[in-house]
């Protein structure tokens, strides 16, 4: 049986099932305790990237907007690239859209990519959404609205008009970030990058915590 979730303001849109890993993610070393829930979105599913993935992401840059999308991207991959212990994973720009993991994209531009019929996109008034949707023990790899493939499992779509300066703009993609690693949900403290409504503009400890404990853990899906 299936199971939806679709998270007010920091969206994470997914289609659950009860599948598990094989024991190659299981815990290989001693790991911090999370911090705050990193399932309390997700019913909790805990989800990550397969260990030792080189994760590519391709941002589009409004075209009527003065707010930087690239520079707020790289902000967050510097960022979140500081917190593995065991190269779980390196974040770096893609090529190209077809050759990206993770897409960002401001909702004045036309949507790239064909949405999973299973999981529809409903990104709503939200300031920032991500979006993957998963089958069996494994996003869905979505294809360009042409029809042609990709790498590409998660989209974050960003609301820039709403943001009032870069500043909001780069802790809300750090926040996304957050949540496309596999924080599957937020935080109770202001200070933290993923607290629910995020200001801030370097990761927490916690935040750092959080992730470090989550990338240790046996996933019930992976991205």
């Amino acid at each position: 049986m299936n199971a939806r979730w679709l998270v007010r303001h920091s969206r994470v849109a997914l289609v659950l099932s009860a599948a598990y890993l094989s024991a190659c993610e299981a815990p290989t070393v001693a790991r911090p305790v999370a911090a705050y829930s990193p399932t309390s979105l997700t019913n909790g599913q805990l989800y990550r990237w397969p260990n030792g993935s080189t994760l590519r992401v391709w941002h589009i840059q409004p075209a009527d907007s003065t707010r930087d999308v690239f520079r707020a991207t790289q902000v967050a991959l510097a960022e979140w690239n500081a917190v593995p212990r065991l190269r779980e994973y390196r974040l770096e720009s893609a090529p190209s859209l077809e050759r990206a993991n993770i897409v960002i994209v401001d909702r004045s531009t036309p949507l790239p990519l064909s949405p999973a019929a299973s999981c529809p996109f409903d990104a709503r008034g939200s300031t920032g959404y991500t979006y993957f949707c998963v089958s069996g023990n494994r996003a869905l790899r979505l294809n360009t609205t042409g029809g042609g493939a990709t790498d590409v499992s998660v989209i974050i779509r960003l609301d820039v008009a709403g943001m009032a300066s870069q500043a909001v703009l780069e802790s809300v993609v750090l926040h996304e970030m957050g949540h496309a690693l596999g924080i599957g949900g937020h935080s109770p403290e202001t200070a933290d990058v993923m607290f629910g409504n995020p200001t801030a503009r370097f990761l927490s400890g916690r935040d750092v915590q959080t992730l470090q404990f989550l990338l240790g853990e046996r996933p019930q899906f992976t991205l």
